[in-house]
């Protein structure tokens, strides 16, 4: 009978453990639409891709349009997983041959400028371009707040026979759990110019709440929060190398 007992209590217990774990848990879900792509005419008669966003650089590769999206993680949780779902797909047309991003040159360089050619694998391919909806880093900590950096990429290209293809629009689920005791160092400070600056850039202000109640961490006596300074620097400058891509697509 005491083991029954012992083994109901058990159950219990785990299925009280899990319940308050799902329910710390976070569903983050962000939509974007995207206009029409417009087709234009480059140098050496490619065909460019305009549609108010951000492209692709990697030398050789087709340069298209990218999404940057910024996701602020709730107080006190990790990343889980990340969906991208796209919506109505459209048809522009075929016969297309998108410019190839260009190799990067020195600003110092005085030699002669060989322009890059399509890459010939990807070119002659009967596979869409990009292979992927998005890519991402990993979670970035700024000043104690947690950002999640993605790519979206609403344009899709088959190089044979030059189809063009784009998403009317994509939405983005991010799935959170809780971090755990584990889940590294705690720079959160509390400070007005941190929130200002979270603010600006996340496109989900409204996660900022879960921050606002929390105490702020203090410095340990004889250190000072140089680090976040650094951090918030180091931020910048993967977001920076990012944006022109720095992920193979």
């Amino acid at each position: 009978m005491k083991a029954k007992i012992g083994i109901v209590s058990l159950l219990m217990a785990l299925v009280f453990f899990f319940t308050i774990n799902v329910a710390e848990a976070s569903v983050i879900e962000l939509s974007y639409n995207f206009t029409t792509p417009v087709i234009g005419k480059g140098l050496e008669d490619y065909d460019i891709i305009s549609m108010g966003l951000p492209k692709t650089s990697n030398a050789g590769l087709p340069v298209i349009p990218f999404k940057p999206v910024t996701v602020l993680l709730p107080y006190g949780e990790a990343l889980d997983n990340v969906e991208v779902i796209p919506g109505n797909k459209t048809f522009i047309g075929d016969w297309f041959f998108i410019e190839p991003g260009q190799a990067q040159i020195p600003s110092c360089f005085n030699g002669t400028i060989t322009r890059t050619p399509p890459n010939a694998t990807v070119y002659n391919s009967t596979e869409k371009f990009p292979s992927r909806l998005y890519s991402s880093l990993p979670v970035q900590d700024l000043c104690g707040y947690k950002i999640l950096f993605l790519n979206l990429y609403p344009v899709r290209y088959v190089p044979k026979p030059g189809e063009i293809w784009y998403y009317e629009n994509m939405t983005v689920v991010v799935h959170t759990k809780e971090q755990g005791p584990k889940g590294g160092l705690d720079f959160y400070r509390g400070l007005p110019e941190d929130r200002a600056r979270v603010l600006e850039i996340v496109d989900n202000p409204e996660e900022i709440v879960s921050y606002d109640t929390q105490k702020p961490k203090k410095a340990r006596k004889g250190t000072s929060y140089l680090y976040s300074s650094l951090q918030t620097k180091l931020i910048d400058e993967q977001f920076f190398e990012f944006i022109v891509d720095i992920f193979s697509l």
